[in-house]
């Protein structure tokens, strides 16, 4: 009897509430679970901005890119300077088949970053990406002559630095002009 007493006591005891030890090592695990967790979510949220970065010049560079592809497939003539940094394409009116002002693509460096311009006829030049995009390289290359195809490579980077990271991009397509 005396036994089940002294258990009863005991655990009468321990019922009664934590200890300072108890208390200091469940303090210690909870600050290493939530340093971990915080540790986490900041990387998920550095990732989630970086993707929204590179989003962001990808939508960018297909709108530049799809600009000019559209034009160079309506396009009668194309010209490629000796560089192989000047396109210049002829258009002609579908509806009276009178000449309209060739358009020409370049690479311009405007406020130190390189730009892809376009330019119609005498008109002023506009650029076709944004600012948090910088070209490092364009290049055309004529191949053939009927039906006439352009080789447009295209290289350089992101000037985001909200992000903290620079994108890096190449991209290289193929233009067939549309038989008319």
């Amino acid at each position: 009897m005396l036994f089940l007493q002294k258990i009863q006591s005991f655990f009468q005891k321990k019922s009664a509430g934590f200890t300072l030890v108890e208390i200091m090592v469940s303090v210690a695990l909870f600050t290493i679970v939530v340093t971990i967790s915080m540790g986490a979510l900041l990387t998920i949220v550095d990732t989630n901005r970086k993707a929204q970065t590179l989003q962001l010049v990808m939508n960018n560079l297909n709108f530049a890119v799809e600009s000019m592809v559209r034009e160079m497939r309506e396009a009668n003539s194309f010209a490629v300077d000796s560089t192989s940094r000047i396109l210049t394409i002829g258009r002609i009116d579908d509806v009276n088949g009178t000449p309209r002002a060739d358009v020409t693509f370049s690479l311009e460096t405007i406020n130190g970053i390189g730009t892809l311009v376009r330019k119609e006829g005498t008109g002023e030049k506009e650029a076709l990406t944004a600012e948090g995009i910088s070209v490092d390289a364009l290049w055309f290359q004529k191949v053939g002559d009927t039906p006439a195809r352009v080789i447009l490579v295209l290289k350089g980077h992101s000037t985001i630095t909200k992000a903290g990271t620079q994108s890096d991009f190449s991209i290289q397509t193929t233009v067939a002009q549309r038989n008319k």
